[in-house]
């Protein structure tokens, strides 16, 4: 029963402690019972159960019932008993007993297997309490009645396991692959195995051989179609047990186009069979939202066993029966059925079909359509499906192809604002421009040249567009009322973004390019609430839209940025994180919008936040690498980001200065919310003299965080702790926790100052509260209160350099002053402190970092 090369056992934690107390011997029970469906594990428990006995000193023994052996009595436990004479179960009871081994923990696998013999001599045991027993069956099959009575009598407890949850697989996952999972690919392994441990140890193991299963950027994703092994097929072939022509004909439907509509799989197949794998439990039925039935596999990977088993010519056959029944479902269904089937293909069924998977953001699925359609719309949808997956050199190809063959002013449009937003793509800002004043005049080119005015960077420029067009009232109006969301976002206008915002939505899920609008639409509606303060309602607005998402690739980690940055102004570091890193891998190689940048500008500022300035360089460098004229509108992010990079350090006269860099970008742009955001910071940082700026801006800028950094600003200058204790307070209250725990933070430090050594122990255990609620924070605020140093801010950032390493000179460089002046505080720093020298200077710091 060694556990080497098993796979680590979570969420069991319930039933092992419920297991452990069934064989103890003063638990009232003579053991436990361990039922559950094939592949749940209950071999695993019981054998982790007699492990544990084992290791607490009990002999321990195993027994295993198989088909092929249940006509030898007693034959599972030849090893245990002598059976040369064939015994009776009572007698064997006894030999058990006369053996001493009445305190033995024995297992017994698969009881329902046992012959009637076996299955008195495991009763007898019970009722004798000749040893501790863990029997596992299988749950719904029938089993012999001593067995069943070893329950049902109340001899042994019984314990039913149910498949692992969402939650039980990705803990699983994470401990299996050494590193964080995609919840997406969590979700989606759990699904495909509907969480059965067995299959989704075989899956696992064989996609992450075949390389589907794999890191990007240090995230495990899993992409493509499982192409299940030998192995694999023949375990579910086992599990789901032989198969009629009839039955085998319904699930083969099921796995080539599930869900189906119940009532139209009537004329399709025979009505026993339907019943027959009712019973079975080989496929599921629920309502959809509309009430009507849809009948789907119960466990999603045997449809990909039953594909890859089926001939080519079979499956073909029935796509097309399928595409052209009722079941066929709706224009971009129906299409990929015909695309994979023996009907004669039709070209302006896949361009139509192909253009709604593009709305949808379902951009291979329009790759394949559209190069299956004929004709300039399908060339120009097939452009759009290839810059949506980052190939914006053969995009821009076939958008010029397209204006070549035009024979419509529509598509002449169509196909010069795709030519501009590949070049704008790929950072030719100029050339995209001069394409787009081809078609001046044109509501569409209008809208674009605002879209592309909000990333270059001039968001007051965007909104005076976008809205000049939406007032026209024309049908591209309701779209210009998306990229009007996104620059009134990017300006912090909240009020207004909620005016325009249903209108906005409606028209981005509308378009031919949703899978571009609706995140542009998201984004602004979530900055726009968080700049103002709102970060409760940006939250529950952030988690909507990710739900939105789906699980569409690209739209899907959007989602997921969008989220993480709500969580980052929440103070919930290990979150944002976490969301930060699953997003950047999703987007790695399939980014033509750029959000990686935002995503790497944000993961910055987090490991900031958390202190960890090495992991900050990383991930800034990744950022600074991808900055360019599409996403110039984010250059105060990224100035920021600096900021926290430096803080991280302890050079605070550097991240001071990067944040007062990202506050003149900002007011550069007319981004005055971004403003108020980069000027608290440097308030967080320590800096008194924004006090002024901020109130100016409090009349300005709408919601209540530029009141309260306006607040927090003041109280700082004035070394005021009760105020700094109320703006702690008011902070926490808006859900901004580690805002709140950097003020309660500063209110310590100015206490400590004042010899109010009392205020000082209650605001810093504030701080300390508001911090065990969001992660491991190490702000600025935050390490000055937890150090306590004697020795002034300017000195602790001249030892938080010597820590580091750096000599004198290199310190001078970086903090612009001369090495006399270095060499001077660290000399004051070593005298308060007590230490002899810079390198005892330098431990010190450490040591305080680390507690």
């Amino acid at each position: 029963m060694d556990v080497a090369g098993r796979w680590p056992i979570v969420g069991r934690s319930g039933e092992l402690g419920s297991a452990a107390t069934a064989i103890d011997p003063d638990g009232g029970r003579a053991g436990v019972v361990v039922a559950g469906g094939a592949g749940v594990g209950r071999t695993r428990l019981a054998l982790e159960v007699l492990d544990a006995a084992s290791r607490r000193g009990a002999t321990t023994g195993w027994a295993v019932a198989t088909a092929a052996a249940s006509n030898v009595p007693l034959g599972p436990f030849a090893h245990l008993i002598s059976i040369g004479s064939a015994p009776a179960p009572h007698a064997a009871v006894e030999q058990l007993l006369a053996a001493g081994q009445a305190g033995m923990v024995l297992g017994i696998d698969d009881a329902h297997l046992l012959d009637d013999w076996s299955a008195a001599f495991v009763h007898g045991i019970a009722t004798r309490s000749a040893a501790r027993l863990v029997v596992t069956l299988r749950a719904g099959v029938p089993a012999p009645d001593a067995i069943t009575a070893l329950w049902k009598d109340g001899l042994l407890a019984r314990l039913d396991l149910v498949a692992l949850s969402l939650d039980d697989v990705t803990e699983l996952l994470t401990a299996v692959l050494e590193g964080p999972v995609e919840s997406h690919t969590a979700a989606r392994l759990w699904e495909t195995t509907a969480g059965n441990a067995q299959y989704l140890r075989h899956l696992v193991e064989d996609e992450r051989a075949a390389g589907r299963l794999a890191t990007t950027l240090g995230v495990w994703r899993w992409q493509g179609e499982p192409q299940p092994a030998a192995s694999l097929m023949e375990l579910v072939a086992v599990r789901m047990g032989p198969l009629s022509a009839p039955v085998r004909h319904v699930l083969e439907l099921l796995a080539l186009a599930e869900p189906l509509d119940v009532g139209l799989l009537d004329g399709l197949v025979e009505p026993a069979a339907w019943e027959e794998v009712e019973q079975r439990q080989l496929v599921s039925v629920a309502a959809g939202s509309d009430g009507r039935l849809r009948a789907r596999l119960t466990v999603p990977l045997h449809g990909y066993v039953l594909r890859s088993a089926m001939q080519s010519v079979r499956a073909r056959r029935l796509r097309g029966v399928l595409a052209f029944s009722p079941a066929g479902g709706d224009i971009v269904r129906r299409a990929g059925l015909v695309l994979d089937s023996d009907v004669a293909p039709d070209p302006d069924l896949f361009a139509a079909a192909a253009a709604e998977a593009l709305r949808r953001g379902e951009l291979p699925l329009a790759d394949r359509l559209a190069r299956a359609g004929v004709g300039v719309d399908a060339e120009l949808t097939l452009g759009k499906a290839l810059a949506g997956q980052g190939r914006a050199g053969a995009a821009e190809a076939l958008a010029a192809a397209a204006s070549a063959s035009a024979a419509t002013g529509a598509q002449r449009l169509d196909a010069a604002i795709a030519t501009a937003t590949h070049r704008f793509g790929v950072g030719r800002p100029e050339e995209a421009e001069r394409a787009l004043h081809r078609v001046a005049g044109e509501d569409e080119a209008e809208t674009t040249g605002a879209a592309f005015a909000l990333l270059a960077g001039r968001p007051v420029e965007a909104e005076r567009t976008a809205r000049r067009v939406a007032g026209r009232g024309t049908p591209m109006g309701a779209r210009a009322a998306a990229a009007l969301v996104g620059a009134l976002g990017s300006l912090g206008r909240a009020e207004e973004v909620r005016a325009v915002l249903p209108v906005a939505l409606d028209a981005a899920a509308r378009s031919p390019d949703a899978a571009h609008l609706r995140p542009m639409v998201w984004f602004g509606h979530v900055h726009a609430l968080r700049q103002a303060g709102l970060i409760t309602e940006a939250a529950d607005a952030a988690r909507r839209y990710r739900a939105a998402a789906g699980s569409v690739p690209v739209l899907r980690e959007k989602g997921t940025l969008i989220e993480a940055v709500v969580a980052l102004d929440r103070g919930e570091l290990t979150s944002a994180v976490d969301l930060l890193r699953e997003a950047a891998a999703g987007l790695h190689g399939n980014d033509p919008d750029n959000w990686g940048f935002r995503a790497f500008v944000a993961m910055a500022a987090a490991h900031g936040m958390a202190g960890d300035a090495e992991a900050a360089q990383v991930a800034l460098e990744q950022a600074r690498a991808r900055y360019g004229p599409t996403v110039a509108l984010f250059a105060p992010e990224l100035a920021l980001a600096a900021a926290w990079g430096a803080a991280a350090e302890g050079v605070l006269t550097e991240a001071v200065a990067a944040a007062h860099e990202a506050a003149s970008l900002a007011r550069g742009s007319g981004r005055l919310a971004a403003e108020v955001e980069a000027l608290h910071t440097a308030v967080r940082f320590g800096a008194r003299d924004v006090a002024g700026r901020l109130a100016e801006l409090a009349c300005q800028v709408e919601g209540p965080r530029c009141e309260l950094a306006a607040l927090h600003s003041a109280a700082l200058a004035a070394a005021d702790g009760g105020r700094l204790d109320d703006v702690s307070v008011r902070w926490g209250e808006l859900g901004a926790l580690l805002l709140a725990a950097d003020a309660a933070a500063q209110a310590a430090e100015v206490y400590q100052r004042a010899g109010l050594k009392g205020s000082a122990h209650v605001a810093a255990g504030r701080a300390q509260r508001w911090v065990n609620s969001c992660g491991p924070a190490r702000t600025p605020a935050l390490r000055a209160t937890a150090r306590r140093l004697p020795i002034t801010a300017r000195e602790r950032e001249i030892a938080a350099l010597v820590a580091t390493g750096l000599s004198n000179l290199e310190i001078a460089k970086r903090l612009v002053v001369s090495v006399r002046t270095v060499e001077g505080h660290i000399y004051r720093a070593c005298t308060k402190l007590d230490v002899p020298d810079r390198s005892a200077l330098g431990a010190l710091v450490r040591q305080a970092e680390a507690s």
